[in-house]
Parts: C-alpha cells; structure tokens; sequence
C-alpha cells in the first residue's frame, strides 16, 4: 500500500481486517480521506499518518487500537468521532479519551532506580542509627549500674577517749562550747565584748587570720606578727580579696587600712584594756 502515492480515497470500513495499521500508510503522500472504521485493528496509531499533507479526514472509530493518539498533521484537527469505541487511546482531554502517562519508558526506568536508591539510603541510615542508640543505651546503662560499697574501706573518724575530750575542754567547760564566747558570730559584730576582743576581731577580719592558726605559736601571735609587719609590709598582710582583688589600693584606701590597723593594734596593747567595753570605742 505504501506504493500508491496516487491515491487520494481509501476506505475499508466495517470489514474485519485485523492486526496493526500498517505504517507504510504513510507513503502514500496524496491520501485525501481515509477511513478504517469498524474493524478489528489493534496496536497503536502510526506516527507515519503525521506526514500526509493532503489528509484532511480519517475515521479510526470503533477498533481495538491502543496508546497515544498523535497530535501533528490530519490529528490536529480531528474530532471524537474519529477515534471513539477504541477504549485504550489516551490524548488530549478534547478528544474525550483519558491523558496519557507522562512519563517515557526511559523516564520511568530512572524513576524506578531513584526510587530504589532513596529506599536504600533510608534503609542504611535507619540501621545506623538503630545500632547507635543501642550502643548509647547500653553504655549509659554501664555507666549508672550501681556498684556494691565495701563497708570496710569506708574511712571511720577517730574515737576520742572520754576523759581526753574532758581534759581538753576543761572539764566541759561552758566557754568551750560553739557559739558561745565567739566574737562575731552570725556576722553580727555585738558591742558588748571587750576592747582587747575588738582589736584580735579587726586583725582577724582584715588579714584574714586566725590566732588559732598553726603559724602562730607560743613565741608569735597574731598581734606580734601584724606588729612587725607595720608599717614596712602592713599592705602585704591584708585580705587581698578585700578589695576586690585589685593588685593595688588607692591612697585614700591605704589610709583607711593604716588607721584599722593601728586602731587593732592599740586596742590590743594592754591587757588591762579587755575590761573595757568596745561600746566606748565605736
């Protein structure tokens, strides 16, 4: 058929042809009309059937044809009525057949293996993470199991004898006791103490010693080391942290120090002064 270039009307309507419309159809370049209505035609329709200039009217209706309905050429203008009773065509939505699939098979084909990429990916990962937390799990359960305490190598406090605790306090004597004769105690400085106590208080809070300090024996007390110290050295015997930490104190600040301690230091001179009451001072 494909030599009849001649030919301008071929119709083989309601026959019972059957198979694919041949594709050599094509080559016939003067086909005005063709109609190949009613038959048993199955596959799909030529892309050759484009090229026919002169082909003004075709009528598929009623196969068995499949696929992609071509949209150059004759197709362009083409009604429904040319391609109805052909349940598996697709196209465009004026002809009244359903759209086709986007996608090539080559298209697809990429899909499916993107598709099975990702799943992997996925799959991996999860799997990482699951061992990960097992692993985070099991070593933080190591690490809170609690271990059984070996009574015997707890550190125990030295027992004191009775009658050592009696000699050092002289027989429980009240002046022993916490709280009680303390200066200063609660950060509350009374003005019921002595004169000497005031002076011991004032070396006391502004060096930051205490006369009960192993540095200071029978031979040196606080007062004596506070003594020799000032005026030479009497900076470098002060709580440094008293202000603020600063390497260096201003003048006005190392006048304040000089009258504390010279104050400390007289109040502390005589021990005839302790009946004093340091109320007279302040």
């Amino acid at each position: 058929m494909g030599d009849l270039e001649t030919l301008r009307h071929l119709s083989f309507s309601h026959n019972s042809f059957q198979g694919a419309i041949p594709p050599s159809l094509g080559n016939s370049i003067s086909l005005e009309f063709l109609d190949l209505s009613s038959n048993g035609f199955t596959g799909s329709i030529p892309r050759s059937l484009e090229n026919l200039l002169y082909l003004r009217d075709i009528n598929l209706s009623f196969n068995h044809l499949q696929g992609e309905i071509p949209s150059g050429g004759v197709f362009a203008n083409s009604s429904v009525q040319s391609f109805r009773g052909n349940d598996e065509l697709c196209g465009l939505p004026r002809l009244q057949v359903p759209p086709c699939a986007s996608n090539t098979p080559q298209e697809s084909r990429l899909k499916k293996i993107f598709l099975n990429i990702i799943i992997h990916v996925i799959a991996s990962v999860t799997f990482v993470v699951a061992l990960v937390s097992l692993w985070i799990m099991k070593r933080h359960k190591k690490g809170t199991t609690s271990e059984p305490i070996d009574l015997l190598q707890i550190t125990t406090h030295q027992m004191i004898p009775y009658h050592k605790l009696q000699q050092a306090t002289n027989n429980f004597n009240e002046s022993n006791l916490l709280g009680v004769g303390e200066y200063g105690t609660g950060g509350i400085v009374p003005t019921s103490g002595d004169v000497y106590s005031c002076g011991i208080m004032l070396m006391e809070t502004f060096t930051k010693r205490k006369p009960t300090e192993e540095m200071f024996t029978e031979n040196s007390s606080l007062r004596y080391w506070v003594k020799s110290s000032y005026p030479t050295a009497g900076m470098k015997i002060v709580d440094a942290y008293l202000f603020n930490g600063e390497d260096e104190m201003g003048g006005a600040e190392q006048i304040c120090i000089s009258s504390v301690i010279e104050l400390a230091l007289d109040c502390s001179r005589k021990p005839q002064r302790r009946g004093l009451r340091c109320k007279k001072w302040w």
